[in-house]
């Protein structure tokens, strides 16, 4: 699936992009490059509520699996988009305390 979404994406089919994505992402949950690529498509789209929802689950997931650096990562291309947000803040903190960065 995610060899049918690069097809897409060259193409510049953001949303056949999205949807071969998500679908790998079904069957395979804990593909986190998947999950990254549908933040940075959601991104280019302006879907920003989607981009933070899906950014929180994946950030999260990262966090949950000890990889903080990655998920610090994820957080800090979402915090520009909800800079009020509390809970990315707070999820941040913690990426950088537990990471010691």
């Amino acid at each position: 699936m995610r060899e049918i979404a690069l097809l897409h994406r060259k193409r510049k089919d953001f949303r056949a992009t999205l949807e071969a994505l998500r679908h790998a992402v079904k069957l395979v949950p804990e593909d986190f490059n998947s999950r990254e690529q549908i933040i940075e498509i959601l991104r280019e789209l302006s879907e920003v509520a989607k981009m933070v929802e899906e950014g929180r689950a994946l950030a999260d997931a990262l966090f949950k699996q000890n990889l903080l650096n990655r998920a610090r990562r994820v957080l800090e291309k979402l915090l520009p988009a909800a800079p009020h947000d509390t809970g990315l803040r707070r999820l941040h903190a913690l990426t950088l305390l537990d990471s010691g960065g």
